[in-house]
């Protein structure tokens, strides 16, 4: 076997470490020669068009780890120590701009090259050698750029060449693919060709930032036809789509982000904590407007600070005169008054204030209350009058209220022997009449929406602030309303564009939930 020379020997080792540098792109760091090989810089160029991503290169540029940004400037980014890089890969070749950051003092262009000066007062001062009058020798300090001028004859001992301020071996804790990339960015300054200036302006702007990275909100849905409300009033400002908006940015960004923004609120965060609503905005009488009935349930703020909490109050006569405010807790009736039923506070449409008498008390007779293991099982409602019932000793007992000759009275009798028992088999319809409303059928595909009416126009003046809806086994529909309707409407069929609905129950207290099943509703 020949002996290996010592250029031979170099030569497998250059071999070698390209060899590495194609088989493991990614993982792994590399060693370089001390000396300048142009094998390697010309290896490095092609791997970075080959594999080199300019976005990466970008940010790893101007990450702390290479803080390539305090000393070179890039645009309105950097510093002024070393050389403007802005219009880099249209003055010099790729392969100069790979050797220049694998081996800084290879090639040093004049205006950065370094000195280092020792005077007769053996003060040693390092500098780059600006342009001076002749016999003179001016430094720029790179550090402070503050300037010194030298008598070549009287003030200087010992002129030497320093190395270059970059320092060395500055890539070799990159990765082989970090530095394709690295390398990749530096090749297209100035060439725009993988990177548009505007993106290596932002890169370079939140390279090193800590917050999330925004991208450009817009506020209407990507498919409209599936939001048809999304220009509504209510919807002025509300972002839809926003995170599918963030992933579809940032799958195709330039630059890989470790922070995104969150979702900055529903009427674009930009509003306070309620948005672009307020207690004026939420502020409406209309509960006031509606007509209760005879029952309504709720928690009751009555007179002289009285609170029932499960409410259930009552108007009696008819036409009513007198109202109750039965306690289903207690089974006794809290509070007596007249002049009228029900109000409501303006405030957030009603829901915070519970019910309120709208007229003075009168003194409730002294009525007792039944026995403490009695339990409450209900109301019926039969007519205008109500009946509430509870079970004594196994026995159902009947309470109904109501007004004799102008006075509050009472039936208490058990449920068989109550007089309004007998009108069970055949109570007539509270609210017999029907609401038509239109059904506009949806032609989208493969699944359709279509958008049922609500009966908005009803004689009760019935406000439609939805809480829930079901259907039964038959397809009937059934919906509440926080102010205590249930309303029903028949089946739908697949191409029907009137829908009919009936008032099914009223006077409910904020009903949110609807459940329909096997034992009913």
């Amino acid at each position: 076997m020949p002996a290996l020379t010592c250029q031979s020997y170099c030569s497998i080792l250059v071999v070698f470490w390209i060899l590495v540098s194609r088989i493991q792109p990614c993982p792994g760091q590399t060693q370089l020669p001390v000396e300048f090989k142009a094998e390697i810089a010309q290896h490095m160029v092609q791997l970075s068009h080959e594999q080199g991503q300019a976005s990466r290169g970008a940010a790893i540029f101007a990450s702390a780890q290479l803080a390539c940004l305090s000393c070179h400037r890039i645009n309105q980014h950097g510093g002024t120590i070393g050389p403007n890089l802005t219009q880099l890969a249209t003055q010099r070749t790729d392969a100069q701009i790979v050797a220049s950051v694998l081996w800084p003092n290879h090639e040093v262009l004049d205006p950065y090259r370094v000195v280092q000066v020792l005077t007769v007062d053996g003060e040693a001062v390092r500098g780059f050698v600006h342009p001076s009058e002749s016999g003179k020798l001016r430094l720029v300090d790179p550090n402070s750029n503050t300037t010194t001028d030298f008598d070549l004859q009287a003030d200087i001992e010992v002129v030497t060449a320093a190395p270059s301020i970059m320092p060395e071996g500055l890539v070799t804790n990159l990765t082989v693919q970090q530095q394709a990339d690295l390398f990749a960015f530096l090749l297209d300054l100035g060439r725009s060709q993988r990177l548009r200036p505007e993106i290596v302006d932002s890169i370079l702007a939140t390279a090193q930032s800590h917050a999330p990275a925004p991208f450009p909100l817009t506020r209407e849905p990507l498919l409209a036809e599936t939001y048809p409300s999304w220009n509504a009033h209510v919807n002025r400002d509300r972002l839809y789509d926003f995170y599918t908006k963030e992933a579809n940015y940032f799958r195709t960004a330039a630059l890989e982000q470790h922070l995104l923004m969150e979702f900055p609120g529903l009427d674009g965060g930009e509003q306070g904590h309620w948005g672009n609503q307020s207690e004026a905005t939420w502020a409406s009488d209309d509960w006031n407007q509606m007509q209760l009935g005879s029952l309504q349930c709720g928690v009751f703020h009555g007179h002289d600070k009285l609170t029932v909490r499960r409410a259930v109050c009552v108007a009696l006569g008819e036409p009513a005169s007198l109202f109750v405010c039965f306690d289903p807790e207690s089974l006794t009736y809290r509070q007596l008054w007249t002049g009228g039923f029900l109000e409501f506070s303006s405030v957030r449409h009603g829901f915070l204030d519970g019910l309120r008498p709208a007229g003075p008390s009168v003194d409730l007779p002294e009525i007792g209350s039944p026995p403490v293991a009695a339990k409450y099982l209900g109301y019926y409602r039969i007519g205008a009058r109500v009946a509430f019932a509870y079970e004594i000793d196994g026995k159902e007992i009947w309470d109904a209220p109501w007004v004799r000759d102008g006075q509050f009275s009472r039936e208490v009798a058990a449920r068989s022997e109550h007089s309004l028992s007998k009108h069970l088999a055949q109570i007539p319809q509270q609210w017999p009449t029907i609401v038509s409303t239109q059904v506009t059928l949806g032609a989208q595909s493969p699944y359709a929406i279509d958008t049922i009416g609500l009966p908005y126009d009803n004689p009760w003046n019935s406000l439609m602030y939805i809480g829930d809806h079901d259907i039964d086994a038959n397809g009937n529909i059934y919906f509440t309303t926080m102010q205590g309707d249930v309303w029903r409407a028949e089946p739908l069929s697949l191409t029907q564009t009137t829908i009919h609905w009936k008032r099914f129950a009223a006077g409910l207290h904020q009903p949110l939930g609807l459940k329909v099943d096997q034992d009913g509703i």
